[in-house]
């Protein structure tokens, strides 16, 4: 992801006092019609007077349900100089902030619940299946329990089972692993990121190549 950043402060002017940064949120997840100001789309840092002033300028209204918007960093920096001019506004982190529009979460139904993990176990099934027939798994318990044993069976229960039973819960524990004490994310957290990562980059690419 591309960052942006502007200049120094001017000399003379003290930066404890006169400079604000504007740090351009990545996202922005709201409700559809919701009013946007500025201090939605970006944190904002500086004299506090100036701070309140600049966070209430509004940005029209988020889209529709299910569209987006992207406000550019530059338009944030313009619209917070021409609330506190007397502050030199610094732009850090993100270019430009995409507003989605989401309606509000919504209960499943249970019967929708239960035909999506019903489609996901036969698929998930047949997968299974499929792989053990391409490597002839069958074969495979047997001779591990002649090995084990010595002796010949046609259908090793006792490796066959836990087998079956490893396979369900380590896909369970591998997709659906709680977070440890230190708040680390699960596989299927990272996959969700990394899809909101790469769902944000083609927005802004797609704007881009719109531009003459």
């Amino acid at each position: 992801m591309s960052n942006c950043s502007e200049g120094a402060v001017p000399a003379g002017q003290r930066a404890a006092d006169t400079t604000g940064y504007l740090r351009v949120r990545p996202a922005v997840h709201v409700a559809p019609g919701t009013p946007l100001t500025l201090g939605l789309l970006a944190d904002v840092e500086g004299p506090r007077t100036a701070v309140e002033a600049v966070c209430q300028v509004p940005f029209g209204l988020a889209p529709e349900a299910g569209g987006h918007r992207i406000v550019g960093g530059l338009e944030l920096a313009a619209a917070a100089r021409r609330s506190a001019p007397t502050v030199h506004w610094q732009l850090v982190g993100e270019c430009d902030t995409v507003v989605l529009a989401q309606r509000p979460g919504r209960r499943a139904h249970w019967a929708l619940g239960a035909a999506a993990w019903l489609l996901l176990f036969v698929g998930a099934a047949t997968t299974l299946i499929n792989f053990h027939a391409d490597v002839n798994m069958p074969a495979a318990h047997r001779q591990l329990y002649f090995l084990a044993t010595g002796r010949h069976r046609s259908r090793p229960l006792v490796i066959e089972i836990p087998y079956a039973v490893g396979v369900g819960l380590g896909a369970l524990l591998f997709f659906a692993v709680p977070r440890g004490a230190g708040g680390d994310p699960g596989p299927l957290e990272l996959e969700i990121a990394q899809y909101q990562e790469r769902l944000l980059a083609y927005f802004r690419g797609r704007r881009d190549r719109s531009r003459p």
